[in-house]
């Protein structure tokens, strides 16, 4: 919720002076439903902090609606995948999905 108020970027790098901490140091994580609602916001928002130093998390990938476009598009660093969404990577059902879509 907090990537979608205004000014959060500024906020950041406030704190992140004030702190005199390395914006290299500070990873944020977001999760797929925040990309959803407001994703030019969200997208500004980190491209602003990204400038920055400041990395950046996808999380709990494969349990929303994110798709890999999203990937390309947001300045992510490291992508954390759901283990419920590779526990069926192997199963039947999971291949022959894969096969149709793919298709």
């Amino acid at each position: 919720m907090q990537f979608h108020r205004a000014g959060l970027a500024d906020r950041i790098e406030k704190i992140l002076a004030e702190s005199r901490i390395d914006p290299a140091r500070i990873e944020l994580e977001i999760t797929e439903t925040a990309l959803l609602d407001a994703e030019a916001a969200v997208l500004t928002t980190m491209e602003q902090l990204h400038q920055r130093k400041v990395s950046f998390a996808l999380d709990d990938f494969g349990t929303g609606y994110a798709c890999l476009t999203s990937l390309r598009r947001f300045p992510f660093d490291k992508i954390k995948i759901d283990r419920s969404f590779v526990s069926n990577v192997g199963s039947t059902s999971m291949r022959r999905s894969s096969t149709r879509s793919s298709a």
